[in-house]
């Protein structure tokens, strides 16, 4: 019997709290919550009534938008460090590259083309790390993979 409750609460803190929140700016508060990316690798968007919709969700290096069991809808295919349009990795579909800690329009990696950059769970405008240029910033600093390329699909225009 104590086995059996010592392994259900080992599943229940891995599962029930593996979740990632980011919020509007610097501030940490429940009015300010932007998205929400969970223990699935779903991401939800907060709507201005607290309700969740499912947004966006990665399988493999594609990003696709909508629901989960909905395979059709591709946004972004991540590969060799370039974020393309849709599922292809042609040049002339090419929308961003990524360099060290930043999202760069096209090919460049020139700090006047970096868009964004993401240092510890934090967002920033252009090649900054000031926090008056914080955009967003994530209750958890060391994000995995998949969840890093759902946060950039969410910050990146389309």
């Amino acid at each position: 019997m104590k086995q059996a409750l010592v392994l259900f609460m080992l599943v229940f803190a891995t599962t029930g709290f593996s979740q990632v929140k980011c919020y509007k700016g610097n501030v940490r508060m429940l009015s300010d919550l932007c998205y929400r990316i969970d223990a699935g690798g779903q991401l939800y968007r907060q709507t201005s009534t607290f309700r969740e919709v499912e947004y966006l969700f990665v399988n493999g290096s594609v990003i696709y938008f909508g629901r989960k069991s909905d395979m059709m809808n591709p946004l972004y295919t991540i590969q060799d460090n370039k974020i393309y349009k849709g599922n292809s990795t042609m040049s002339t579909d090419l929308l961003y590259t990524l360099h060290e800690n930043g999202i760069y329009a096209g090919t460049s990696t020139m700090s006047s083309d970096c868009l964004f950059t993401i240092k510890e769970g934090v967002v920033y405008k252009g090649d900054s790390d000031s926090v008056f240029d914080i955009l967003l910033s994530c209750d958890k600093k060391d994000l995995t993979t998949n969840e890093l390329m759902l946060l950039m699909a969410a910050i990146l225009p389309y």
